[in-house]
């Protein structure tokens, strides 16, 4: 247990970005674990083109949540949904199959490691990866990507993700 906390991980729950909502959300995701009802919303604006410009976010998530949060939220920016896709596949292997380490720019999710001996903490760590893939679902299902009237009204998407076997 004492690897699952380690300090490294620690340090990096303490310093997620882009806390808070963002007003001018073209989408609003949320994403959350069934077995330990970890939580994420991210409020996104796209810029021109499918790519991420802006981010918000409200966690309520164990550590190790808040360390792939930490990890994987600000790599978002600039991107489309291609990289995300190969980056939740390759981390999800990384998880299940004792995979490598997911390609750049989310290579420091190999810090992570010890979750793998607890499929529980799968869900949690996942979240970031699975709420922007949310929110490009969502952009796409409605169309082209326009604005909400007003603060606080951008389209919503909800994903709850599978339990797993194995609690911690």
């Amino acid at each position: 247990m004492d690897d699952l906390y380690s300090p490294q991980i620690l340090s990096l729950a303490a310093a997620v970005p882009f806390l808070g909502p963002l007003d001018d959300a073209d989408v609003v995701a949320t994403a959350t674990s069934r077995i330990c009802g970890s939580r994420l919303r991210l409020w996104v604006r796209f810029g021109d083109g499918p790519r991420i410009a802006a981010l918000g976010v409200e966690l309520k998530a164990c550590a190790l949540g808040q360390a792939a949060a930490a990890i994987v939220l600000p790599r978002l920016v600039g991107l489309d949904a291609a990289p995300i896709r190969t980056g939740r596949e390759a981390f999800l292997r990384f998880l299940t199959e004792e995979g490598p380490p997911p390609p750049p720019p989310f290579e420091e999710l190999a810090v992570l490691a010890p979750v793998r001996d607890w499929p529980a903490r799968h869900g949690a760590v996942m979240l970031p990866f699975e709420a922007a893939l949310k929110a490009f679902a969502e952009r796409k299902s409605a169309g082209s990507p326009a604005r909400a009237e007003e603060p606080g009204q951008a389209k919503t998407a909800e994903s709850r993700l599978p339990p797993s076997s194995r609690s911690a």
